[in-house]
């Protein structure tokens, strides 16, 4: 891109943002060089992938632009020598062909954001349409709208804002709570998702990290098993399972057969007596008796108050009878 077309692309990028209102885009090539790239829900990209588009657009030019963010001048980024003057919405892949192509400008559609959540918001709403996610990407994608959406809390643990996400999406429609109106200004609604299914990704995430290394690496744990297997996450036994599955295994019956005896354990376990820590038990009622034993006795009823004592030792007896 010449200085002088570099020059009137960026009058053309001021103009129409100017004349424009907040909800429009604008088409526009955009230098490479001034495009800063944050953090994307995509951790990992796969060279020949890149390589297989950048050999797509050379052939038959970028059909799809990258979507912007203009930074206001007290927000441009110095780097590596160069002032970023965008910041990168969705189309990292894109970016990365155009620049292993060594092109120097992008085609792309800019938009003046409100404000850095609604950043987050597009950005993520673009990056879960891609079918080339994983499960656990979408997952994050789907706690990042959300913490976006209902929390400013950047220093809390992310299993916490997941814990309060649930609770929000549980909760949806009472009073003090968030309604479907909200979600539907925000995106989720617009990515013709059910409130389940977001559920379920988020189910996914709250397992502990032993489990969500399987996760990650792997390709066959979706949502509707995270969510099956939800109550039993912690089981000392899920992460064999989890391998074996991903590794093949284990297949789709074999998950449903533990999941009926991890059903029964469970079942069979809340229907066992409670168990009596009894020496701490009878500890405090020795001590109230000493209470009563230190002060000078009062009652109306002589009667009921030996009644109740006879009642007293009756048990004490019966337990005595257990212990022996």
């Amino acid at each position: 891109m010449g200085r002088r077309d570099d020059f009137l692309n960026k009058i053309k990028i001021r103009d129409e943002l100017n004349r424009q209102s907040n909800h429009d885009f604008i088409d526009a090539v955009v230098p490479v060089a001034e495009i800063y790239v944050a953090e994307q829900i995509r951790k990992t990209f796969d060279d020949d992938s890149i390589k297989n588009l950048a050999n797509s657009i050379k052939n038959e030019g970028l059909l799809n632009p990258v979507i912007l963010h203009e930074l206001s001048e007290d927000e441009y980024i110095y780097e590596n020598g160069n002032i970023k003057k965008f910041r990168l919405v969705a189309g990292e892949r894109r970016l990365r062909a155009i620049q292993m192509l060594g092109q120097g400008g992008i085609k792309a559609r800019v938009k003046k954001f409100n404000n850095t959540r609604k950043i987050i918001i597009t950005q993520i709403i673009e990056n879960i349409q891609r079918e080339d996610l994983s499960s656990y990407e979408k997952a994050l994608g789907f706690y990042e709208i959300l913490r976006a959406q209902w929390f400013d809390e950047a220093k809390v643990a992310p299993m916490v804002l997941i814990d309060k996400c649930l609770v929000q999406l549980n909760n949806i429609g009472k009073d003090d709570y968030p309604s479907s109106n909200d979600l539907a200004e925000d995106g989720i609604d617009n990515l013709g998702l059910s409130l389940r299914t977001v559920l379920q990704y988020l189910k996914l995430l709250s397992y502990p990290e032993q489990v969500l290394d399987i996760i990650k690496e792997g390709s066959k744990i979706g949502p509707r098993i995270a969510e099956d297997f939800y109550p039993y996450r912690n089981e000392p036994i899920i992460p064999s399972v989890f391998l074996k599955y991903e590794k093949g295994d284990l297949d789709s019956k074999g998950m449903q057969q533990i999941l009926s005896k991890l059903r029964e354990t469970n079942k069979a376990k809340s229907e066992y007596p409670k168990e009596v820590r009894i020496y701490q038990k009878m500890k405090t009622i020795s001590k109230q008796l000493d209470s009563f034993l230190d002060r000078n006795l009062k009652y109306r009823d002589k009667e009921k108050v030996l009644e109740e004592i006879l009642t007293v030792e009756s048990k004490i007896e019966e337990l005595k009878k257990r212990l022996l």
